[in-house]
């Protein structure tokens, strides 16, 4: 199903974190392998994670440069992106309509 890229911005924050968790429950149960097109979702999740995490804690203090939110705004769209791109191609290889 082709949705637009602000359905996926919408909700970045818990796409973000539903990546990260499935990375860790794979990790610490032993598996460690990720398909190559996960590998690259992951890719695109850490830099956002941590550029969200950094914009919040200057927000927290005030202190939000416009590089700061700059970096938060280019990487939440390219994890966007990037989740929307797995997760099509997901539902493609699923049969989903």
């Amino acid at each position: 199903m082709n949705r637009p890229i602000d359905e996926y911005l919408k909700h970045a924050d818990a796409l973000a974190q539903d990546v990260v968790n499935v990375w860790g429950s794979n990790w610490e149960g032993g598996k460690g392998y990720f398909t190559p097109e996960f590998k690259v979702l992951l890719d695109r999740t850490f830099p956002y994670w941590e550029a969200k995490r950094t914009a919040e804690n200057h927000r927290e203090f005030g202190t939000v440069s416009r590089k700061v939110a700059a970096a938060e705004h280019d990487t939440r769209l390219t994890f966007a992106q990037a989740y929307k791109t797995f997760w099509e191609r997901h539902e493609e290889l699923e049969g989903v309509h």
